[in-house]
Formats: structure tokens, C-alpha cells, sequence
């Protein structure tokens, strides 16, 4: 799907990738400003415990940002245990929200994958950029996705949204740049025209 998954396959590096794609046009929302006072970030959970884990790790549990989670797995419950997550979260089931309206309540879409996971685009990362949301996304994605993302470590996160939820216009400049960056490499036509390449090889 992108170079770096490519490198931990095979020492050929002029090999084609073949990117996920999807319909832009079928995701686009909306978007004039931040959705609230605080930045609003968010992101899909299709992982059991360890995932809940890591985010409980990482994600600051504070007041100062909104943070909403879409449990499609429907794993959270069980990890957290009695306690629930951090009361400063909302976690969403799979029948509370479409992964459309969820994308829209939200500025900010996190990635927070385990350091061995390819840093090569995901489909939910590239949804949410259609949609018009900022991704934040850890520095070794930078390769992939260039000035279409911006990029920060856990800890670096809180300052990171909020300085870009500060100011409106460079926050809809940002996410109009992601939104490019989906419609001109990752359309349904370009999965195709790769495909033919690979047949004549």
C-alpha cells in the first residue's frame, strides 16, 4: 500500500504500490471552522485491549480537548473494566454514529499505531482526510503523506491541536490540503492504472 510496508517486504524498491483508494466526493463535508471551543480530536478503534491501552497511555486525559472515539470493534467496554475510560472521553458504539457522522464532529483524526505497524496510508486515515479533518500522525508519516498531515509524539499532541485550533484559517488551509492530497492519489482511477502497469511487467 506504500513504501515503507514495501521496504519490509522487499529489498526492490522500485516496486509499485498499490494505494488504498476510495470515493473522495462520497466523504466530503462541510467545514468552516473548528466544531467547538476546544480542539475535538478523535479517531476509529478497531483493536481489543492493547489498543485501549496504548491510548489511555498517550491521549492526555484533560479538559483542555475533546476527545471522541468510535469503538467499531466494540472492544472498549471490556478493556476498560468497571472503571470505563478516562471520564474526559467519549467513546462511541457502532450503533451510536456512522463513521461519517463521527468524522464530522471532529477536527482532528489521531494515529497512534504501535511503532511496528507501516507508517503507509490507512483507509481511515484517508476517509478522515476526505472529510476535511487534520490528521495528526506520528513524524516516520511523514514520507507518506508530506504537507497533507501534521505530525507530532504523544506528548508533543496537546500543544500541537490546540496552536492549529487557534487559528481558523490556517485550520481549514490544513485540512483542504489533506482533502487534495486524497483526490489526487488515492482515486479509484490510480488503483486501477497501477494494476494494468503490474499486468505488462
Amino acid at each position: 500500500a506504500g513504501p515503507d510496508g514495501r521496504r519490509r517486504l522487499t529489498a526492490d524498491a522500485a516496486s509499485l504500490d498499490l494505494p488504498g483508494t476510495l470515493d473522495a466526493a462520497q466523504w466530503r463535508l462541510d467545514r468552516r471552522g473548528p466544531r467547538a471551543d476546544r480542539p475535538v480530536v478523535g479517531r476509529y478503534c478497531r483493536g481489543g485491549r492493547a489498543e485501549w491501552q496504548r491510548l489511555r497511555e498517550e491521549l492526555p486525559d484533560t479538559g483542555r480537548i475533546d476527545v471522541r472515539l468510535l469503538d467499531s470493534a466494540g472492544t472498549a467496554r471490556r478493556s476498560f473494566g468497571r472503571f470505563g475510560p478516562p471520564r474526559t472521553w467519549l467513546v462511541y458504539e457502532p450503533a451510536d454514529v456512522s463513521p461519517r457522522s463521527f468524522l464530522y464532529q471532529i477536527d482532528f483524526y489521531l494515529r497512534l499505531p504501535p511503532d511496528d505497524v507501516p507508517a503507509d496510508p490507512d483507509p481511515d486515515i484517508l476517509a478522515a482526510l476526505a472529510a476535511g479533518c487534520v490528521a495528526v500522525l506520528p513524524y516516520r508519516y511523514a514520507e507518506a503523506f508530506g504537507e497533507a498531515a501534521v505530525y507530532c509524539d504523544p506528548p508533543e499532541l496537546l500543544d500541537t491541536v490546540r496552536m492549529l485550533h487557534g487559528n481558523r484559517r490556517a485550520l481549514r488551509e490544513q485540512g483542504q490540503r489533506g482533502a487534495d492530497f486524497v483526490r489526487r492519489h488515492h482515486a479509484h482511477e490510480l488503483y486501477a492504472d497501477r494494476v494494468a502497469r503490474l499486468a505488462t511487467f
